[in-house]
């Protein structure tokens, strides 16, 4: 790893360690929300390190809407002192609330976790997400912006991690993704939008979180 980049190397919650979930946890737990560890991203040296994580979070109010974040946590090397992590959340996705229409829908802690869960839907959330990266690598015509955004899935080799949610009245799934750039093989983090429409599943949009 060249100090001061990220070294990806993505977690299921349940396989992180100790020291990762700790440093989660003392990080998080001053927070007006309860935030639970989803994904385990990877880390950053130089003069400190910088933990990555996927949360799921609950703020600690009346009604309150989840949201999925992306947790950076500052650790300096003289860990000793649990006040000098210096932590920042950036939100993700975020469920649209109680009787709203027409938003996303966060997925729940256990509905996310779709890599380690044994079952039907998992299994198909993974293969809709599968089969949308073939489809959208095969388009040949579209705009200028489809073709562009064609081109940038192409470049990669991806591995679905998390489904996030659902939007209904846009047919889409939000999934991260960990991926792989087939020339330069350097790795990332990707919010993936999937639409599933009756013709088949396809990309629309990408963002890049690490």
């Amino acid at each position: 790893m060249m100090l001061g980049s990220f070294e990806i190397n993505v977690l299921q919650k349940i396989t992180v360690s100790e020291e990762i979930q700790q440093i989660f946890d003392k990080a998080t737990k001053i927070e007006g929300a309860k935030r639970e560890l989803m994904l385990y991203l990877g880390k950053k040296e130089s003069n400190s390190v910088d933990y990555a994580y996927i949360s799921r979070t609950v703020p600690a109010v009346l009604n309150p809407a989840p949201r999925y974040e992306l947790i950076m946590v500052n650790v300096p090397y003289d860990n000793s002192n649990m006040k000098n992590y210096k932590f920042n959340a950036t939100t993700i996705i975020e469920d649209i609330g109680k009787g709203m229409l027409g938003g996303i829908r966060c997925s729940s802690a256990e509905e996310a976790t779709i890599r380690i869960l044994n079952s039907l839907e998992a299994d198909r959330f993974i293969r809709t997400f599968n089969s949308a990266v073939d489809n959208t690598k095969k388009i040949e015509k579209g705009t200028e912006e489809e073709m562009a955004l064609v081109k940038k899935v192409q470049e990669y080799h991806y591995d679905v991690e998390l489904y996030l949610g659902y939007k209904p009245v846009a047919f889409a799934n939000y999934y991260i993704a960990e991926v792989k750039n087939r020339e330069t093989e350097v790795k990332g983090i990707q919010l993936v939008t999937v639409n599933n429409p009756k013709e088949g599943s396809i990309i629309v949009e990408i963002k890049d979180i690490l």
